[in-house]
């Protein structure tokens, strides 16, 4: 059991590390690059690009001290991708990203709340647990943003395919989600996209999972089930 525990230690600590600078990232986008038209722009235009591709060159300024050690190219791709995406949104949605990290409390990367005065503020929220795109295209199913069918279509289109195939597809999907407002987790969405090539299979399990489940969850909501039966 010791030897089990000591393999999978570096493991863990890599996912926390991964995790700790896509926050930083997300972060750094949200307070200093979306409000810069011109940094933005420079972002944007890595949407679904290859790292090295010419057209990510300008966005390597903004990402590249936040990329891990020695980050392999599907890592540097999530970066990039991500950011990439939270630079696309449409305007109320961008502001939205914006207001949240000019708000009084921020999040740590393990999901907890401190005051921005907050090195001797010991009160803190209970972690806040990831939520996968899966969970998210649920969310957006429950609000009407998008239909039951065709969200399941372009989850389970993603989740057939490798990581380049998968930056295709989300700028369309994240501009469905944003238009409307739905919130999406952009440092799980950095984290699962890392990983994908390597655990393509987990991923998808998980993120099918979620999205099923979350939809199962509303649907045996007593309230939600009564509100939507006075409409």
């Amino acid at each position: 059991m010791a030897d089990v525990d000591r393999r999978l230690r570096p493991a863990q600590e890599q996912r926390k590390e991964l995790r700790r600078r896509a926050w930083g990232l997300v972060a750094h986008i949200q307070s200093e690059v979306l409000p810069s038209p011109g940094r933005r722009a420079a972002l944007r235009r890595a949407a679904g690009m290859e790292p090295g591709d010419p057209r990510t060159f300008g966005a390597f300024r903004e990402v590249a001290r936040f990329l891990p050690e020695r980050a392999n190219q599907a890592t540097q791709r999530a970066f990039l991708g991500v950011a990439a995406l939270m630079c696309a949104q449409p305007r109320q949605a961008r502001q939205n990203d914006i207001d949240a990290a000019a708000s009084k409390t921020s999040t740590t990367p393990e999901g907890q709340s401190q005051s921005e005065h907050g090195a001797g503020d010991e009160t803190s929220s209970k972690p806040v647990l990831p939520r996968s795109l899966g969970a998210t295209l649920a969310y957006a199913v429950n609000e009407k943003a998008v239909s039951e069918s065709s969200a399941e279509d372009r989850l389970q289109l993603v989740c057939r395919n490798n990581s380049t195939e998968a930056h295709r597809q989300l700028p369309r999907l994240m501009a469905l989600l944003r238009s409307s407002q739905i919130s999406v987790d952009w440092v799980a969405l950095i984290c699962d996209l890392a990983e994908w090539d390597r655990f393509r299979q987990r991923k998808a399990a998980a993120w099918l999972r979620d999205f099923y489940r979350t939809l199962n969850d509303a649907n045996d909501d007593p309230s939600t089930n009564n509100t939507q039966e006075q409409k």
